[in-house]
């Protein structure tokens, strides 16, 4: 099957580009499924990890806007007309309160996730939503099992990195820290230390481990 894609997803790291493509380009993937994000016309939305903008564009609201360190897409996202800061998900450079609604895909598995969870719910306003797509253990099992050698390795590392951060709250040094997984343990966790509520949730599972996990929050 050949697939479809914008260039500029190239400058993306290696693991982002991956998921970025999957979670954008392969809707009819097994294991990924769609995702709306329905904002009141009226919002000011903000997509932390924005790459070229396209969920951006998808979005409802009035006026929208993104996050993202890598200046090369980040300028992809500015030529579709969205304005961008150039910063990450754990010192979002917003005052409290900012914005009616968040979107944050695929983009936890490379923060400090508890930071990151902590800061989006500090600038999002009450009783407004966040939508949140992230990746669990099933998605690196997968590419431990089924991938090439080069997949097996990132899957493995990936694996490695998060038990060893469950255990420490640290990543292990260097490329082989990169990415961790998230389980609804710890994202259960998070979203009460910071008055997050699930308003619904939706994962694809392979061999019983969440792949992509899907949910809707509420401040």
């Amino acid at each position: 099957m050949l697939l479809r894609y914008d260039l500029s997803l190239l400058t993306l790291p290696l693991g982002r580009q991956r998921i970025v493509l999957l979670m954008d380009a392969l809707d009819s993937f097994t294991y990924v499924l769609g995702q709306t994000f329905n904002f009141p016309p009226s919002a000011v939305v903000l997509d932390i990890g924005c790459a070229n903008g396209q969920q951006l564009a998808e979005a409802s609201g009035r006026s929208k806007m993104g996050v993202e360190p890598n200046a090369a897409v980040a300028s992809e996202c500015l030529k579709r007309g969205f304005p961008v800061a150039r910063a990450f998900a754990e010192h979002l450079p917003f005052a409290n309160d900012s914005f009616d609604g968040v979107i944050c895909k695929a983009v936890l598995c490379y923060t400090l996730e508890d930071e990151a969870l902590r800061e989006i719910a500090r600038v999002l306003k009450r009783n407004c939503s966040c939508y949140l797509a992230t990746l669990g253990s099933g998605y690196y099992f997968r590419y431990l099992l089924r991938g090439s050698w080069k997949d097996r390795l990132y899957g493995l590392r990936t694996l490695v990195n998060t038990w060893y951060w469950v255990i420490t709250h640290r990543r292990l040094p260097g490329f082989v820290g990169d990415t961790i997984y998230q389980s609804n343990r710890r994202l259960r966790r998070y979203f009460n230390e910071n008055g997050l509520r699930v308003v619904s949730q939706r994962e694809t599972c392979f061999l019983g481990f969440p792949v992509f996990i899907y949910i809707e929050l509420l401040s």
